[in-house]
Order: C-alpha cells, then structure tokens, then sequence
C-alpha cells in the first residue's frame, strides 16, 4: 500500500515511517521540518497543512493516511492550535476521497480536569477544556469522525496515553535533563498511578486500523499498555537505564 505519514519527523511519525518501510509499504511523510531518512521506498516532502494546495498535494494517490502532525503543549497562543490542530486538519480531510483510510492521532489530554480519573471511558469528556490543545484536538477528532459519517473518507482516531519508547523525544529527555540539572522532585508518596503506551504497541494499533471493519470506524478509541504502574517506579526504573539512579 501507499501510505502518508503526516508529522513524520516527530516521535510517533517517524517511528510509524520506520515500521511500515519495513513491512514493504511504500510511505510519503510530509511535516515542517526536513528529514534525513533516505529509503527507496519512502518520500518527504515539506508541507504546510493549513494550505489546501499542500494538502491536495500530499494526499494524491495514497490508499491510507496517518494524521499524526499538530501543535502539542499548554502554551502558545490559541489561534496557533486552532491553525495547526483544527484547520490542518480540516484541510487535510477535504483533500481526500471515499476510496482512502483517514487514521487521525488524537490525544487523551481532552480528559484532563484537574483531579484524578480512572479507567476512563471515550465518552466521559470534561465540562470544558482545560486547555487550547485539548480542545483543539477534540475540534479535529469532531471533523474527522464528521467526514466518516458523510461519507468523505473512512476514519478512526485513537487517543494514545503516554507513549514512550525508543525515539522519545518529549517524556524520557525531560526526566533526564531534570535529574542532571539535580531538580527533579517526587511530590507526595510517590503512589500515583499512571497509564504508558508503548510506542510499539501504538504502532500496532495503527496498523490493525488499515484492515478494521467499517463497523469500527468514525469514532476515537482510547489506546494504553492496559497496565496502570506507579509513575515514580517507571522514573527510577528509567534513570537506572541511563546510569542516573
């Protein structure tokens, strides 16, 4: 198949680009950044998804894409969010056809509410936003699932819990850094218990998208390793690896 990744340089893009080259996909990526990685079977091209021009460039002739690209974090001005989250995506919907896989990357960060949650369902949402990403994220899952149900595109969103593994660029770098710069503080008795996904286990979850019944399509799923550990032994257990216990 031919595959577009879309915010293939970052942590999950790069690492779905490297899965399906090796299971002998033929992969576009498009992101904002350039990429280095050289492949017979795998193009890059830079693009700007809140062009629609960009978007009926990249998604031309592929069978299946994989939204991973957007705008991440708690700060940065809202119109920044709405243009990388909600437009971009948006754009990139409208430049598809019927005959294609729309598989968005969502966020479970559209739960958070200040207070501890536990075994989370899809539908149990917040009152509101506890930030522009978050909302912005739920604004782009609404498009997608949308597109599905007007027959546009068949799509899915998942909404992976804290991915980690190799090529983490976002969790694992700042435990370390905090633990050189001999600042990082455990708060209160170190039970709280947290869900991680492995980033291999995503990766599964994508690919078992590419072949799901249409039955399970045009909705989000919440993605996890199903195994809540305690966040402070993952800590220790990481800084261990790396010589920093």
């Amino acid at each position: 198949m031919k595959i577009l990744v879309t915010g293939a340089t970052g942590f999950i893009g790069s690492r779905i680009v490297k899965r399906l080259l090796t299971n002998h996909h033929t992969v576009i990526g498009s992101g904002r950044s350039h990429d280095d990685l050289s492949h017979d079977n795998y193009s890059f091209h830079k693009a700007n998804l809140s062009s629609q021009e960009n978007c009926k460039e990249i998604v031309k002739d592929v069978d299946i894409i994989i939204h991973c690209a957007g705008k991440a974090g708690v700060w940065g001005k809202t119109e920044t969010y709405i243009t990388a989250n909600v437009i971009g995506t948006k754009n990139l919907i409208e430049a598809c056809s019927s005959t294609q896989r729309f598989i968005n990357i969502s966020s479970p960060s559209i739960y958070f509410k200040f207070e501890d949650q536990f075994l989370l369902k899809e539908n149990q949402l917040p009152g509101t936003f506890s930030n522009a990403y978050a909302e912005t994220k739920y604004k782009a899952e609404k498009i997608v699932e949308q597109a599905n149900k007007d027959g546009r595109v068949k799509t899915i969103s998942l909404r992976p819990r804290g991915v980690v593994g190799v090529g983490d660029k976002n969790w694992l770098p700042r435990i370390i850094a905090l633990r050189e710069q001999n600042k990082l503080v455990q708060p209160g008795n170190g039970e709280n218990v947290v869900d991680f996904t492995s980033i291999e286990n995503l990766l599964d979850a994508i690919e078992i998208c590419f072949e799901t019944p249409e039955k399970n399509l045009g909705r989000a799923y919440n993605i996890t390793n199903g195994a809540p550990e305690r966040l402070w032994d993952i800590i220790d257990y990481s800084l261990k690896a790396v010589d920093l216990d």
